[in-house]
């Protein structure tokens, strides 16, 4: 502890020193170690033309120092300054060309410039000097699959699980590209191997609980996490994507459990505290996923997930006005996310804001929203305020949008008869009897009277007299 307290002094007079320096535009000398804290202590800051700086203060004094070169690699290239970064390694690499720290950033450098052939020689020159070979190997897999070279991405992605089963990124990236060269399932026996051969392996389990997710497979996915879980009980990932799988099979309470256990395995994150308050969310728990969102705000102020959530949750219990404040602070932090706007729209809605509602639904058409009901609220502003034929304009884009979502044919079968356009309304209306018939209940239920509910049932008699 004296020691720990001792080093952080010397370290917060040093940076003193260093700031004074710059000031004062004088010269000190640093050792080396020193200059690299002060570069990751800017970093953490997220000062990178500070932290740059430092490097070129350092390398006046060190000009032969490749650590420092390294350094202003990275922060080059994380600041988008490829071109600099990439002359900035080729100096380095002059001066000890057999580094595979060099190398490999290096070819990391030329992956994400797109040229893939240097890239790809880069990482073949690292190969040999790696102490962990499972992340050249996926850097490799990872430039072919950039690329859509799917073949040698998959081998690669293959070699660096071999060698190292706990790289979980060439997991993640192995099971993607072999369901997108849609061979994922006769790959099955790769990740079944590895259980087979030591059923212990927590690792295996896990790899293989991803591989049955992607296929959709969501019971055997959980059953896999669960045993990762059972072998070794502080495997947050596992207890995490068990989670994610109940949620897909709609198992919202062991949902809740897994990622609370994940909590107990792991430091608090947003992420975690989201999906927690996703699952209450979903159990009506209201006030317990409001209070989980907000310890995810307290992590990252600017989540908008969380924001959304609660906007949400606000939103369910009729809390309008709350709920609008929320939804805003969403769309403000992800204005492309189009399902914040649809939600922020069905609150102005429903406060009786026409204008700031119809304002959100146009945004949440500008995002291609996936959700075939906003188009029926959005529609039924313009029906509540006389402008029907407005209404049905929008209800036939969502059609167009979503063409096998009967409710929308109803919708617009319903608001034709309203204006007295029957040749309209009988040609949607056999859209939708093809789509769902069942559904055409909701539609007698949306007329008053029964002159209008006639109508339908004379029409619909019709179109099942042709059939017989």
């Amino acid at each position: 502890m004296a020691d720990s307290s001792r080093k952080n002094r010397d370290f917060t007079e040093a940076l003193k020193r260093y700031e004074q320096m710059i000031k004062n535009n004088t010269s000190e000398f640093f050792d080396l170690d020193v200059f690299e804290q002060i570069i990751e202590h800017y970093l953490e800051l997220l000062r990178f033309r500070d932290a740059l700086n430092v490097c070129q203060t350092a390398l006046e004094q060190y000009p032969y120092s490749t650590e420092l070169m390294m350094h202003q690699v990275r922060i080059l290239t994380s600041v988008g300054e490829y071109g600099n970064a990439l002359q900035v390694a080729e100096k380095a690499e002059q001066i000890n060309p057999l580094d595979f720290d060099i190398l490999f950033a290096k070819g990391s450098l030329l992956s994400a410039m797109h040229r893939k052939e240097e890239a790809l020689e880069y990482f073949h020159k690292a190969l040999p000097f790696a102490e962990d070979e499972s992340e050249v190997y996926y850097c490799l897999g990872f430039t072919h699959h950039s690329f859509g070279e799917l073949e040698p991405a998959i081998e690669y992605y293959k070699r660096a699980i071999r060698h190292n089963i706990e790289h979980e990124d060439a997991v993640y990236e192995l099971v993607a590209c072999l369901k997108e060269a849609g061979n994922l399932r006769d790959e099955l026996p790769f990740f079944e191997r590895v259980v087979d051969k030591d059923p212990y392996s927590a690792q295996g389990w896990f790899n293989l609980g991803v591989a049955f997710e992607y296929l959709d497979e969501f019971e055997k996915s959980a059953q896999a996490y669960e045993y990762a879980t059972l072998i070794d009980d502080q495997f947050s990932s596992a207890f995490f994507n068990m989670g994610n799988a109940f949620m897909n099979m709609k198992e919202y309470r062991q949902a809740l459990n897994a990622y609370i256990k994940t909590l107990d395995t792991e430091d608090p994150t947003a992420e975690v505290y989201c999906h927690i308050g996703a699952a209450a969310e979903h159990l009506k728990d209201y006030k317990v996923a409001i209070r989980n969102y907000r310890r995810a705000l307290k992590i990252d102020p600017n989540y908008d997930e969380a924001l959304y959530g609660i906007g949400l949750c606000l939103f369910k219990e009729n809390l309008y006005s709350e709920a609008i404040h929320y939804l805003k602070k969403a769309t403000d932090v992800y204005p492309q996310y189009a399902l914040y706007w649809s939600t922020l729209g069905e609150a102005e809605k429903a406060m009786g804001n026409t204008t700031s509602a119809l304002e959100a639904f146009e945004k949440a058409e500008l995002y291609e929203h996936d959700n075939h009901k906003m188009w029926i609220n959005w529609a039924d502003i313009y029906h509540q305020n006389g402008e029907t034929e407005e209404a049905i304009r929008i209800l036939e884009s969502g059609a167009d949008a979503f063409p096998k979502k009967a409710e929308l044919h109803y919708r617009i079968v319903a608001y034709n008869l309203i204006i007295g356009d029957l040749k309209q309304a009988e040609h949607f209306l056999r859209a939708g009897l093809k789509l769902n018939y069942d559904l055409h209940k909701d539609l007698l239920n949306f007329f008053t009277t029964e002159e209008q509910k006639d109508i339908i049932r004379n029409v619909i008699r019709a179109i099942d007299d042709e059939k017989k």
